[in-house]
Formats: C-alpha cells, sequence, structure tokens
C-alpha cells in the first residue's frame, strides 16, 4: 500500500546498549594522550600500586614505550568519564628484539621470531586497564535483557556494565589494528583476564610458562584474523559491537595460520 511504512523488527542488540552507554574514542592528540596517562596513573599507581607514584610525573604514568604506541580510551557517555583504555605498541621497525616489554620478561622464540616480524606486524597489548573508581555510576540502559547467541542466559544491564568496558577495550584494538594493518597480538595477562575473555570467544593461546611479574601472569598471543572469526562465529552480537556491526574494514586483516604451521 503506497505511503505505508515496512514494519522494522525493534528487539534490541548487544550492540545497541552498547553504544546508547558508552563510546570507544582514538587518543589521537596530545590531551586525549594525557588524560589517557592520568587514567593509568589511578588504576596502576593508586588502586594497585602496580607502579610507584613517586616515579611518575604530574599524576601520569608513562614509560619508554609510549613514543611508538597507540592509545584508546572507553568513555560513559552519560558524563563523558573516562573508565578505561589501552595501548598497542607497535614494532620497533629498527630493532625487532627491542620492540616490546614482553621480549623483557620472557624469552620465549615465539615473540623475537625474525620471520614473524618479517612477513607479519605483530603488536603488544599493554596498559590493559579499567578504573575502579570511575565504574560507579549507574547504568543508564533501562532494558530489560538482551539474550547473547550461543548463549541460554540473558545478557542483563548489569552484565552489559561488567563486560561493556572490557568489550570497548578490545573495540578500540580492533579499530587500531584495522588502521596499522596488525596481524598477531602479544600479551602477558592474568590468567583470569584470558579465561574472562574466552567467555567472549576471545582465546588468547598461553606460550611457555607462568612468570611472576606483577603478579603470576601468562604470556600469550593471538592471531588477529582468527580472533575476528571466533567471534562471529560463536557471539555474533559480540562481534558486532567489536566491529561495530562490520564496518571496521577487518575483512583482510590477519595471516590466519602462521602460528599452526610452526607448532
Amino acid at each position: 500500500m503506497p505511503g505505508t511504512l515496512k514494519r522494522l523488527s525493534t528487539e534490541p542488540k548487544l550492540v545497541d546498549f552498547f553504544n546508547i552507554l558508552y563510546s570507544v574514542v582514538p587518543a589521537d592528540s596530545e590531551e586525549l594522550k594525557k588524560e589517557t596517562f592520568r587514567l593509568r596513573h589511578q588504576v596502576y599507581c593508586i588502586e594497585n600500586e602496580f607502579e610507584k607514584p613517586s616515579e611518575t610525573t604530574h599524576q601520569m604514568e608513562t614509560d619508554e614505550f609510549d613514543n611508538n604506541s597507540v592509545h584508546s580510551i572507553i568513555k560513559y557517555n552519560k558524563s563523558g568519564q573516562s573508565i578505561g583504555s589501552v595501548r598497542m605498541i607497535l614494532p620497533n621497525e629498527h630493532n625487532h628484539t627491542h620492540s616490546f616489554p614482553i621480549q623483557k620478561i620472557c624469552n620465549h622464540s615465539i615473540f623475537t621470531n625474525r620471520k614473524l616480524f618479517t612477513a607479519y606486524k605483530p603488536i603488544e597489548i599493554s596498559r590493559f586497564c579499567l578504573s575502579k573508581s570511575q565504574r560507579t555510576m549507574a547504568n543508564p540502559c533501562k532494558h530489560s535483557c538482551v539474550q547473547l547467541a550461543s548463549s541460554s542466559a540473558p545478557f542483563s544491564p548489569a552484565l552489559l556494565n561488567k563486560y561493556g568496558p572490557i568489550l570497548g577495550l578490545i573495540k578500540g584494538l580492533i579499530q587500531m589494528s584495522s588502521e596499522h594493518q596488525v596481524t598477531h597480538w602479544f600479551a602477558i595477562m592474568e590468567p583470569s583476564l584470558i579465561r574472562l575473555l574466552a567467555k567472549l570467544s576471545i582465546y588468547f593461546k598461553p606460550t611457555g610458562t607462568l612468570i611472576n611479574y606483577h603478579g603470576m601472569r601468562q604470556p600469550c598471543y593471538i592471531e588477529f584474523s582468527e580472533l575476528l572469526r571466533r567471534v562471529h562465529s560463536e557471539q555474533p552480537q559480540i562481534w558486532e559491537v567489536l566491529t561495530n556491526r562490520g564496518q571496521l574494514d577487518v575483512g583482510s586483516q590477519g595471516h590466519h595460520g602462521y602460528y599452526a604451521a610452526q607448532s
């Protein structure tokens, strides 16, 4: 009938809830970088005593790797308050064996493999942080639930408030990886974070043994293309959040199978 609008589905998706609550912002200006460093000072020097406050400058936590890194921030839309940040350390083009912090504390050959650095583009995930004190505001999303694919439990607003910031940091990493044509992610994580990410279908592969580095932590890696494929297959609503409904140009990123061929 002319003039009649076709009825559209109004069932909300996880990405709709996420976009109500959060924004992921590239820290691509000096002021945003300073905001990232101040947030890191709050998390690593005040809340967790990971670093000594006396070793920071102007309440900003920085180190020598920041000059060869890109950063993202996640904010609450309602207040504009920054609640978390993450950095992606790029490889050293002049000396690949001095690219990442993980190379200083873990001697596994994966993290210094010349072929990998020559043919592909690995990065290290670092300063993956969420501020406890900045995450106390109420969840503004009033909808009752969202049903995750491959899960029988509803994804409630409370759970989104818990996992949403982590998804936001991963989304920031995916955005930066797409822009910089990254193929592999390295990291050294607490085992509990590896397990939490696995619940979101993000499967980091442990490499070597646990290392006592500010507590027991696990060196690990993941191929970027494999990350995207598994999340899309197992948790499509999470994939929509991480790729902004597939709008990020991530289809050709990654070179699946390098480590499989080496193992």
